[in-house]
């Protein structure tokens, strides 16, 4: 049986209601049994039979939600987008990126090549992420060239939008507008990149992106339909909502990294570790009188920043040209467009970070805002330890325990080792 008709099965027939109701009409039957055999008088038997059973019958309620809520959140992810790395890779015919090429900003040459990791050491076989990289962006400026036309689903989407939404049975989601990129590209000659946006919904995401192998009643599937391979289509070309997402590194004052332990309400990436913060880009923070702009992208990273980490950040110190670091598209979401950031802060500590965090988490019964903090569990690298990590395409090893990614966390990593690289090369600072 597989992840996504156990999983169906589960919700569908409750499952483990119904083996845990045979569990306990086995152990009622075998008390009547033993109560017959010591000729106990029937009336005293049956007053504490049925009284137990009233509660047992909603403990076992009770157990069989908390249950099958566990089993669900732990099958959800892997039932919408696929854990098969290597055959995904294989799907598509991308070429491989050399870390040279990944170092340095360049135009068509470098586009449209997976990202690799060769060991911390060098030494390690040649790990291939199915993770495309675009461009390194530090020190490159951004052009914003928007459009407020917005994303329609596919015919093929819509006609299964109901059931694709089913998919997301334990997790916490509300739609929102964000936004979408039409198309990017590196302009050498302008020594820009430039971003084409216009408008999408997150429940367009949920229903393309984020369930590319969601398996419909008749056997299709979002990336089996529209992102067949062999190729993986330009942005330009592609179906699907491709929302902007962004991830971004985190280093106190002390020069601790951030990551974060994702929680189990998220729609992707639950009970995993990711960066600092990872985010869909919310046009509340990125429109200015419904134009999406250059402030508007720095805005809405440092608004972020505030929401998942609790940390101000003055926006006028966030510089763009020096705070984001690369753009790549994860295959896993049919090439969904991600920039990423490295930001050090210089009046918080780790501990200080850390402190008031837990000093500004509250506990919010409405969904829209408890869902904010992606987790509330923190790990803490230096520099020098996340160059010494290894990885998988799923894990980060550190000091022999294995902490879960997805392949874009790794790839994110793998970036900000790169970032660094090139800054000890240029005895530079950020």
């Amino acid at each position: 049986m597989n992840k996504q008709k156990l999983l169906s099965g589960l919700i569908k027939y409750q499952i483990i209601e119904i083996v845990l109701n045979v569990l306990f009409l086995l152990f009622f039957m075998s008390s009547v049994f033993y109560g017959a055999i010591r000729e106990t008088p029937l009336v005293d038997f049956f007053d504490f039979s049925i009284f137990s059973s009233f509660i047992g019958i909603a403990l076992i309620n009770i157990f069989s939600r908390v249950i099958e809520k566990y089993i669900a959140s732990k099958l959800e992810d892997s039932v919408k987008l696929t854990t098969e790395y290597k055959k995904l890779i294989k799907s598509y015919t991308v070429p491989e990126a050399d870390s040279e090429a990944m170092q340095r900003t360049t135009a068509d040459g470098e586009i449209n090549k997976l990202i690799t990791w060769d060991g911390a050491d060098h030494s390690k076989k040649r790990l291939v992420l199915p993770e495309i990289y675009v461009c390194n962006l530090y020190h490159c400026p951004v052009r914003i060239l928007d459009s407020q036309n917005k994303y329609q689903l596919p015919e093929e989407i819509e006609a299964h939008f109901d059931e694709i939404m089913e998919a997301y049975k334990t997790s916490i989601i509300y739609n929102q507008l964000n936004i979408r990129v039409d198309n990017w590209h590196l302009d050498e000659e302008n020594h820009n990149f430039v971003i084409r946006t216009s408008r999408t919904e997150y429940f367009k995401s949920l229903a393309t992106n984020r369930a590319m192998d969601y398996r419909w009643k008749n056997g299709l599937t979002v990336r089996s339909v529209l992102d067949y391979g062999p190729f993986m289509h330009s942005l330009e070309e592609s179906q699907l909502s491709n929302h902007l997402g962004f991830n971004g590194f985190i280093e106190s004052s002390d020069k601790m990294i951030m990551f974060v332990k994702r929680g189990a309400h998220l729609s992707i990436g639950k009970n995993m570790y990711g960066t600092s913060v990872g985010a869909s880009l919310k046009s509340k923070y990125g429109l200015t009188n419904g134009v999406f702009t250059k402030e508007g992208l720095k805005k809405a990273i440092c608004m972020e920043i505030e929401d998942e980490c609790k940390i101000h950040v003055n926006m006028e110190k966030f510089i763009l040209e020096n705070h984001l670091i690369a753009a790549y598209r994860d295959m896993v979401e049919g090439g969904k467009p991600q920039l990423l950031f490295f930001l050090h802060i210089d009046h918080m500590t780790r501990n200080d970070i850390e402190k008031n965090f837990q000093a500004r988490v509250k506990t919010v019964k409405n969904k829209k805002t408890s869902v904010i903090e992606d987790g509330f569990r923190f790990l803490w690298l230096t520099r020098e330890e996340i160059q010494k990590v290894e990885l998988g395409d799923d894990y980060m090893l550190h000091n022999n325990k294995k902490y879960p990614m997805t392949p874009s966390t790794v790839a994110s990593i793998v970036l900000l080792q790169n970032h660094f690289r090139e800054l000890e090369k240029s005895n530079g600072d950020c």
